[in-house]
């Protein structure tokens, strides 16, 4: 009797890789398996140096197959997913582990909290807490309900799209990348300061109805 060999995969989101993560990635799977194929977008890679030949910032797709044994790495723009043909093989877990080592680093903690159902909970709570007070007054309720509205609206659109994964052609040690490298956080600021301003807003809107 044989034991059937049962995979072993693990999915990652919100993640904000660079050029030397997939060196890192490739050497070991160069170093580890026999033979391994690389496609990076619409391109087929002989080795990952070719990677640098693609004349764009950032790709969003990223695959890496590995035979004897047998993984991969498959990466797009929704998920990353680390995937292992048996996971009893302590070797492939080990080379697996590796890998996982470097993808973890690179999950963004800020996407990952704004993008989080669990932030909209609070939220939701003072919103209820706001009914509770203003539970007499329909102008109000009519008001908070609106803005309600609106705020989940672009609250679920944008941070649906905070999970997304992206993969920079650059070095993380890049000196001249600052912009790049921190675009996500200045956008999250950007949106914090609309939401900001909207609240605001719609706040003195409120205010002005009551004081009539």
């Amino acid at each position: 009797m044989e034991k059937i060999p049962q995979s072993y995969s693990k999915c990652y989101k919100a993640l904000i890789l660079y050029r030397d993560d997939l060196e890192q990635i490739a050497k070991i799977f160069n170093k580890n398996c026999k033979e391994y194929t690389i496609e990076a977008d619409e391109y087929k890679l002989a080795n990952i140096s070719e990677i640098s030949n693609i004349n764009k910032p950032s790709i969003i797709d990223f695959k890496i197959y590995g035979s004897q044994p047998y993984m991969y790495l498959d990466i797009n723009h929704f998920e990353a997913r680390l995937y292992c043909a048996n996971k009893d093989d302590e070797i492939l877990l080990g080379i697996a582990s590796k890998i996982n080592s470097i993808l973890t680093k690179r999950v963004s903690k800020i996407k990952k909290i704004i993008s989080s159902n669990f932030m909209f909970i609070p939220i939701l709570i003072i919103w209820f807490f706001g009914i509770w007070i203003f539970k007499n007054n329909l102008e109000v309720l009519k008001y908070s309900a609106i803005f309600y509205l609106i705020f989940s609206g672009l609250w679920f659109f944008f941070a649906g799209k905070l999970d997304n994964n992206i993969i920079y052609l650059f070095s993380s040690q890049s000196k001249n990348t600052f912009l790049k490298r921190n675009k996500d956080s200045i956008i999250l600021l950007l949106l914090g300061g609309i939401i900001g301003i909207f609240f605001t807003i719609v706040t003195e809107l409120i205010r002005k109805r009551l004081v009539r």
